[in-house]
Order: C-alpha cells, then sequence, then structure tokens
C-alpha cells in the first residue's frame, strides 16, 4: 500500500529491503517478524515497500557539497529524493537485510551512507531537526553460525536510525541459514 492511500491516523511502515533474494531467509524473517507486529496495531497501517537492489542508488562520493546544502547532488539523478520523501513520511522504518561480511551489502550500504545529507541538515546547514519521533527496526539473516557477525551491522543501523530520526526500538536475527535445520533465530 502507498502512504499516500493510507488513512491519517495509520501506523507508516516503510521497509527498506536490502536482500537481492525477495524469497530466501530475510524474507521470510520479514515475514514472521510482521505477522507478529502488525495486529498490535489493529489493523490501523499502511506499509510501503522499498527493494534497495532494484534502485541502483549512487554511493556517496564523499565531495561535500551536501554540507554546504543539505542535499545530495546526486538525488535527482538516481531518484533518491523519493526515497528521502518516503523516510520522512514513515513512522517506523524496518531495515531488512543479510548479513554479508560482518555488514550490510553494498547497495544497501550506498543507501545508507547517502544519508550523511541527513547529517548535514542536523549540523551543518540546520535545517532538519534533531528529534527522534520514528521507531527503526533492525531485520538480518546470516548463513553462518557466528552471532558475533550482527555487532557492527547492528552498530551500522543504530547510526542510521539516529540519522533518519528514528530510535533503534527492536531488533530480529536469524543465523545459521546455510543449514535450514538449524536455523538460530534471537532478538
Amino acid at each position: 500500500m502507498n502512504f499516500d492511500a493510507a488513512a491519517p491516523t495509520a501506523e507508516r511502515i516503510l521497509v527498506l529491503f536490502g536482500s537481492a533474494n525477495q524469497k530466501g531467509y530475510t524474507q521470510t524473517l520479514l515475514k514472521l517478524f510482521l505477522e507478529n507486529y502488525l495486529p498490535q496495531l489493529h489493523n490501523t497501517y499502511a506499509i510501503e515497500t522499498v527493494y534497495i537492489t532494484e534502485q541502483k542508488y549512487l554511493p556517496c562520493s564523499g565531495c561535500g557539497a551536501c554540507q554546504q546544502t543539505g542535499i545530495c547532488p546526486w538525488n535527482h539523478k538516481d531518484h533518491y529524493d523519493r526515497l528521502l520523501q518516503k523516510i520522512d513520511a514513515a513512522d517506523t522504518i524496518i531495515l531488512a537485510s543479510p548479513l554479508y561480511f560482518m555488514n550490510f551489502p553494498a547497495p544497501v550500504k550506498a543507501m545508507i551512507d547517502r544519508t550523511q545529507q541527513i547529517f548535514a541538515q542536523k549540523f551543518f546547514t540546520k535545517t532538519r531537526s534533531m528529534e527522534q519521533t520514528k521507531k527503526g527496526i533492525l531485520i538480518a539473516s546470516c548463513g553462518s553460525a557466528d552471532k558475533e557477525g550482527f555487532i557492527p551491522m547492528k552498530s551500522t543501523a543504530k547510526l542510521f536510525f539516529q540519522c533518519i530520526g528514528a530510535g533503534f526500538a527492536q531488533h530480529l536475527f536469524a543465523c545459521n541459514t546455510d543449514h535450514p535445520q538449524e536455523i538460530q533465530i534471537f532478538d
């Protein structure tokens, strides 16, 4: 559902889906989470999903333009400005991703790095509030059994959520997905 069609009182949930495999363990874990989370909202919600790997967001080049203007010069080229509008409209942001080498896959990391412009709006141009009015939720899956791999990812997610004005509300992880009979789900 598009946020525009949502009732004014509906909780707007933006899912930033970071797996190239839309039928894999990250999707399964997201579905499990939503099955438990959505009933708490008493049918007053709207969900919009952005498939990060399909968007082809350009990585931050470190040009510093956002420190001067608060806006990345690439926003209109790769439609990142549309993502920023969705983030601003959302009440809850769910970041769902597989774990690659103890962090996010490159397309997700590029999306996260581009929020540098929001950081610049807060600290350089002073055009954005410092308030944290949104909820941030991290959902991640990992092929190995090593739970420690989620620690760097969780740190990155926490900074991302702070940057976009979201408190880190909760997380749900699944590891050992390379061995489906031995998957461990934990929060």
